[in-house]
């Protein structure tokens, strides 16, 4: 039974392996270190969203942007995935 047990992991890990191989694309992760110029410009949200490096698998969306949202102070997620937002104006 100790070598039936012993084969079964042996077959899982090879599988994981292969399995994890095939997910993997061209891009190197992580990406080299990115430098930046001293000025910060103003981007669109979706020209601010090409900006983004994330791992293979992972990808981003727009949730809220302005005029939805103006002078944020707090951002947080639910357990179910929601987003909610404060936000405080000086009026």
């Amino acid at each position: 039974m100790a070598v039936g047990k012993a084969t079964l992991v042996a077959l899982l890990i090879g599988a994981a392996t292969v399995s994890a191989r095939g997910d993997q694309n061209a891009t190197a992760w992580p990406p080299p270190f990115q430098t930046g110029s001293g000025d910060s410009p103003v981007l669109s949200p979706d020209q601010e969203m090409k900006t983004f490096f994330l791992p293979p698998g992972y990808h981003v969306e727009l949730v809220a942007s302005e005029p939805m949202i103006e002078d944020p102070i707090l951002i947080d997620w639910t357990h179910a995935a929601e987003c909610g937002s404060l936000s405080c104006s000086a009026t």
